[in-house]
């Protein structure tokens, strides 16, 4: 079961995300972390999903991982409950590591095709995903280097979403399915 979720900053993603982990989850529940501390606030909201994890019934095994998930493909077991937290920061993070990936159409093709041929592989290896990413698309397109960030973002969706078993967008804590809503009993 591949589930996707997305929705703005602070909207209940990462919980809706977490639930539906735990509703499938046999054995082990992996939260692969892609987010890095970069200040104060980042440190808070990790430190927040920690305590929400630990409090959980589930037992999570958390993975930080800010690039080339495939590192961490052969610690994950094919009956792991998987939640990707996100691939906003993700893409940002592969993206943005170097000038040359994103500045040149080179560069930001093949970082495209890693990332698909990464989750091509999480996906036919592990029988639950659930990824989260943000939309940021409300406010209009911006300019280089966002441009590409967004647009890059856009078609990682699309291509998420084809895969995926279910699509949820959530709102304020409220989920709005976008696909395979007779999957999933919440």
């Amino acid at each position: 079961m591949i589930i996707f979720i997305s929705g703005g900053v602070r909207s209940g993603k990462s919980s809706a995300a977490e639930n539906m982990v735990q509703t499938f989850c046999t054995k082990r529940a992996v939260y692969i972390a892609t987010s890095r501390q970069t200040d104060k606030e980042m440190q808070k909201r990790i430190q927040l999903h920690q305590k929400e994890r630990q409090a959980a019934n589930t037992p999570w095994v958390t993975i930080e991982q800010s690039v080339d998930l495939q590192q961490i493909l052969p610690n994950l077991q094919s009956d792991d409950a998987i939640l990707l937290d996100c691939v906003t920061n993700w893409l940002a993070n592969e993206l943005f590591l170097t000038e040359k990936r994103w500045q040149t159409k080179e560069g930001k093709q093949a970082v495209f095709r890693h990332m698909k041929e990464t989750l091509d592989k999480l996906f036919a290896q592990s029988q639950t995903v659930v990824l989260v990413s943000n939309e940021l698309f409300e406010a209009g397109v911006l300019e280089e280097p966002t441009y590409s960030y967004m647009k890059m973002l856009g078609k990682l969706h699309q291509y998420i979403v084809e895969k995926a078993d279910v699509a949820i967008c959530v709102e304020a804590g409220i989920y709005r399915f976008k696909k395979g809503k007779e999957c999933v009993d919440i």
